[in-house]
């Protein structure tokens, strides 16, 4: 079995086919294979977001950046003004 993404309302009569808006949806494999033929815009293999990372204290960790050097804005590097002549 597969699970499918469907990103936009599909109908196909002579299959038997209908499905809504957004949902995740699980088919075998000639289906998903047949639906992604079909409509590729609608449908997309699904991915299961991933946990949240719990820390030492137990809590789980929110910030996505966290350790990766995004805490400290960068420096400004932009000139404000024509250094002036003397």
């Amino acid at each position: 079995m597969i699970k499918l993404l469907c990103k936009g309302e599909y109908h196909n009569e002579p299959a038997g086919l209908h499905f809504n808006a957004p949902g995740v949806i699980e088919v075998d494999e000639a289906s998903a294979e047949l639906l992604m033929r079909d409509a590729p815009q609608n449908f997309e293999v699904y991915v299961a977001p991933a946990a949240p990372v719990e820390t030492a204290s137990g809590d789980a960790d929110t910030n996505d950046f966290a350790g990766k050097g995004f805490d400290a804005p960068t420096k400004d590097k932009q000139v404000k003004a024509a250094p002036k002549k003397k």
